[in-house]
């Protein structure tokens, strides 16, 4: 349960904040303190999020890109505008400093919004030459559907916007499964883009303690609802979420860790190779789009 006097951070379902049945604590490692405590998902709140996803893709599959690119447009300006508080949150809970947060991953993230945004108006199918006279034949781009997108505790206003905006730029509707490390910066990428006007269950965050991710995760990837799953993270945890995939013949798209390797020559100076590479293992950010 919540401590006494340490601020809750709720869930996103269906446009809604929700406080769930239970909590975990987030501790600083600026402080080694307790810094907030965050609502824990259990599976109802998954399906709840499936559900609400599932719902609001009848009508956000519709949209035009013109409202597409809007919402993502001005996601990206109250990022802006609120980028002292974001930043904030991610120094807190993530341990990063206010400046790196500030200068350099949340205009990272605003960034790849209107670069988004801006790539909306080219979704478009193509006409292919058949081989056959008097044959004809038309390629056409449909959403998804509902997406799931698993996203890890480093840069995470970059991950959880490139998860969600790629899938809302699309068509498609979204349930975030957060890293339990940094919930408020993922909560705070939900309540930017419902500011924005993002229809209610378009997009859904989620959060849960590591021991209850597995089960939470597997509960929406068996979803029949469920169409996409992306993963950043651990090559690990990768493993198993794409065997789930594999075993519900849902198609996935992983991104893991540990891919960045260093050669260290002969002649190097062995204490300067260990320092940029732990320096790089922390300010290394993925900026593609996956």
């Amino acid at each position: 349960m919540a401590s006494a006097n340490i601020e809750l951070i709720p869930l996103w379902i269906d446009g809604k904040e929700e406080h769930g049945s239970s909590t975990f604590e987030v501790d600083s490692p600026r402080s080694n303190d307790v810094c907030w405590n965050a609502a824990s998902a259990i599976p109802d709140d998954a399906l709840k999020a499936v559900e609400a996803a599932q719902k609001a893709f009848i009508s956000w599959s519709r949209t035009k890109p013109a409202r597409r690119m809007e919402v993502l447009l001005k996601t990206a300006t109250i990022f802006e505008e609120n980028s002292a508080e974001y930043a904030n949150y991610m120094a807190t809970e993530m341990g990063v400093e206010v400046p790196i947060a500030q200068f350099f991953m949340l205009p990272l993230a605003v960034s790849m919004l209107r670069d988004i945004a801006g790539r909306v108006v080219s979704l478009c199918g193509s006409v292919p030459q058949c081989q056959q006279e008097g044959q004809s034949a038309i390629v056409l781009k449909e959403p998804y559907g509902v997406t799931l997108g698993i996203v890890p505790w480093n840069a995470p206003y970059v991950f959880g916007v490139r998860s969600a905006a790629t899938a809302i730029a699309t068509g498609n509707t979204t349930v975030l499964k957060g890293s339990e490390l940094t919930p408020r910066c993922y909560w705070a990428v939900g309540k930017a883009f419902h500011e924005a006007g993002l229809p209610a269950g378009v997009l859904n965050v989620l959060s849960c303690p590591a021991k209850q991710a597995e089960e939470i995760v597997n509960t929406m990837i068996e979803h029949p609802a469920v169409r996409h799953i992306n993963f950043t993270g651990s090559a690990a945890v990768g493993r198993k979420v794409a065997r789930m995939c594999g075993q519900n013949l849902k198609p996935c798209l992983m991104e893991l860790g540990g891919k960045n390797s260093a050669i260290v020559l002969e002649d190097a100076d062995l204490q300067k190779a260990v320092e940029a590479c732990i320096t790089g293992s922390f300010i290394s950010v993925s900026t593609h789009d996956g």
